[in-house]
């Protein structure tokens, strides 16, 4: 361990150099001593410093490559192991503590990721740990910190920062230690090794080989947890109610800022084994997708939901959009579909194109147009368009008779989104985006990269977010598009689950409820 003079910032000078047991990795200093842990020979050293020119070693334990940090007369680190040091010359052990991760079951608090003490508590990277009482430590509570190891902590005025190398940063609000709950997760493609926070409000952290600033209170930072929700592939809310689809399953559920409550369920008989793969809702009738197929559910009495029937169709249903009487579907290597709802008893299929259509995954509608996602072409005799995938726009201005307008080339598109006269396209790991005020000439305005390849779309305000479908741990990415010509990636939010909608200032993703009011700068 070397004490340098730093004086002069300009002239820094070693001043006493002592050896360590081992290689000296982290240190904690206090009045007239450091506390230096060792990699390799796996010590505890502590060395009085009272002489700066002639640092020694007063005491030793052996203690493994643990972070430390001190709190009164005790060194705290590892498991967590508790060490009196109040006798620098003797330090001894006291206790020590395992942890419980509700995620992962039983394990050891990690040796090397940060922690910090607030209120004689240990906050570890998912756990905290009464220390009142050093020889009877107790595991208090667990929380999840979405993922990813913690390099630094920093508590300040009961918000936790955490910063990751894998994750960025994770703000934590620990007002109650009972219940500590999430604020935001900031990645912008930071690895972060080590943050301070600053008196002007700002983070300021290290990533790679850049220092950061870091504003932890904008738009970029939008997600209040309201609620965790229950598992189910398809959640839709319309009014005060929820709609979740497992398998061939609906639940309905009163729902409010506080509380959700179960109220019913439908048990789809006729559908077997299949399961639903889409559904949205068009006055009082539930409309549903399943495999081969599309079904109504009267939900106008939500103690007894009905289901009023189905209508098998050729293909595999994979997206919908209703507008009027008209269900559009998009039916992958079946091209799309047009059927009419206004009987839902008697569901009837009206218009259809294939051909050149032989796999639509999504499909959007602005005006007497469709806007079909993923379209795999085959077009014999044409080198320039064979086997290549886009998006076509469909004229269903007679919809018994739609028509081909046009197709234009995006690569691989996972999801499209209207919003306006903008298109956005998410296109094999980059959004695209599309001037479509004259619907059926479309017009590129942009493309940035996302690093989503398969994902799903909102629009809250002036902001884009993205997440894969089927990926619950991914992150939401946050897209700043208040200028079309240059989005701005601006943050994510990781392990929130797949987006599936936009309520008001409710974002509702496959786990969770979010306030999103600050997206519209609310």
């Amino acid at each position: 361990m070397k004490i340098i003079d730093i004086s002069s910032p300009t002239s820094p000078k070693v001043t006493g150099v002592v050896d360590t047991n081992g290689t000296a990795t982290y240190i904690v200093q206090d009045g007239d001593y450091c506390y230096v842990s060792n990699r390799d020979d796996n010590f505890l050293d502590i060395i009085d410093i009272s002489d700066k020119e002639n640092p020694i070693i007063v005491g030793s334990i052996a203690y493994g490559y643990y972070r430390i940090i001190k709190k009164d007369n005790y060194i705290y680190g590892g498991t967590i192991t508790s060490v009196d040091v109040s006798d620098p010359t003797n330090p001894t052990y006291t206790d020590s503590v395992t942890g419980t991760n509700f995620v992962t079951g039983t394990y050891s608090i990690l040796s090397r990721q940060a922690f910090a003490i607030v209120a004689n508590h240990i906050i570890s990277f998912n756990e905290t740990i009464d220390i009142t009482d050093p020889t009877n430590m107790q595991v208090d509570n667990g929380f999840s910190t979405f993922g990813g190891s913690v390099s630094n902590l920093k508590i300040v005025n009961n918000i936790a920062y955490m910063a990751s190398g894998s994750r960025g940063l994770t703000l934590l609000d620990m007002s109650d230690l009972s219940n500590i709950t999430y604020k935001a997760n900031l990645n912008y493609g930071l690895f972060l090794t080590d943050i301070s926070v600053g008196s002007d409000g700002f983070v300021y952290g290290i990533s790679r080989d850049q220092i950061f600033k870091i504003d932890v209170d904008t738009k970029t930072s939008p997600f209040i947890p309201l609620k965790g929700l229950s598992s189910g592939y398809n959640k839709i809310v319309d009014e005060d109610f929820l709609y979740n689809v497992s398998y061939n399953i609906l639940t309905i559920s009163s729902i409010d800022d506080v509380n959700i409550t179960q109220i019913s369920t439908l048990e789809i008989t006729e559908l077997g084994q299949k399961g639903i793969t889409d559904i949205v809702k068009s006055k009082d009738i539930l409309i549903y997708l399943y495999p081969n197929g599309i079904g109504t559910i009267d939900v106008n009495d939500s103690e007894n939901p009905k289901n009023l029937g189905t209508l098998d169709i050729d293909g595999y249903m994979n997206d919908i959009k209703i507008d009027g009487n008209y269900a559009y579907i998009a039916a992958e290597n079946k091209g799309i579909k047009i059927v009419d709802i206004s009987d839902p008893k008697n569901l009837e299929l009206v218009g259809s194109l294939g051909g050149d259509l032989t796999y639509v995954t999504h499909i959007e509608k602005k005006d007497n147009y469709l806007f079909v996602g993923g379209t795999y072409l085959r077009i014999s005799g044409n080198p320039d368009y064979g086997n290549m995938y886009g998006i076509s726009i469909i004229d269903i201005s007679d919809v018994t008779n739609p028509i081909f307008v046009k197709y234009f080339t995006t690569d691989k598109v996972s999801s499209i989104k209207i919003d306006g006269n903008c298109l956005y396209a998410n296109n094999k790991g980059s959004l695209e985006i599309y001037d479509i005020l004259t619907a059926s000439e479309p017009k590129k305005v942009t493309q940035v990269s996302t690093s989503i390849y398969d994902g799903q779309m909102v629009i809250v305000g002036n902001y884009l977010l993205t997440t894969p479908r089927n990926h619950s741990y991914a992150p939401i990415t946050i897209t700043d598009i208040t200028s079309k010509e240059y989005p701005k990636r601006v943050g994510y939010f990781y392990d929130a689950g797949y987006i599936q909608q936009v309520v008001d200032n409710r974002l509702f993703t496959s786990k969770y409820i979010f306030d999103v009011s600050k997206l519209r700068g609310e």
